[in-house]
């Protein structure tokens, strides 16, 4: 008869179906499409200890929240993103006996490519362009707008000295 020490290797016979079932898909690469300028629902099935789960996507790190027996995250899929395969990394963290414990799971954003339709518009330049006395007041504004922001500037920096 077997231990129940969980710390103890199993051997695969050993375990039932589901349990197999669930190991395998843990560690198989998830695929998941959206095409550009699309969200993309993200969905984890909740599991005993899982205390977070986050995903990077774009260079920003994205969180899950929990919602009823999942972890759900929405990511979005810019216009700009190229089409084609982007690999990332779940991070699923779990608490451990010994403090949390961090999965990895590897999951696929394939971003379709999406044609949307446009529009060409045409504006007279009278609309476009400045004329050469409103680019005159424009910039004279600016520099009126420049001077101001120094003078509050300097009156923020004044009152704070006075504070202490």
């Amino acid at each position: 008869m077997r231990s129940c020490n969980p710390s103890e290797p199993v051997s695969i016979h050993e375990l039932n179906p589901m349990t197999m079932l669930h190991t395998i898909l843990m560690w198989a690469v998830v695929t998941v499409a959206a095409g550009q300028g699309n969200a993309l629902r993200l969905t984890v099935p909740d599991e005993p200890g899982i205390t977070a789960v986050a995903i990077q996507w774009q260079k920003k790190d994205i969180p899950y929240v929990r919602s009823g027996g999942n972890w759900v995250a929405i990511i979005g899929v810019d216009l700009d993103v190229k089409a084609g395969s982007y690999p990332s990394i779940l991070r699923v963290t779990k608490s451990g006996a010994n403090g949390p414990v961090v999965e990895k799971r590897s999951v696929t954003v394939v971003v379709k490519a999406v044609k949307y339709p446009t529009t060409q518009l045409k504006v007279a330049d009278e609309y476009v362009d400045l004329s050469p006395e409103n680019t005159e007041r424009a910039l004279r504004e600016q520099k009126e707008l420049d001077w101001l922001g120094s003078v509050r500037h300097a009156l923020r920096a004044a009152s704070q000295e006075n504070v202490r």
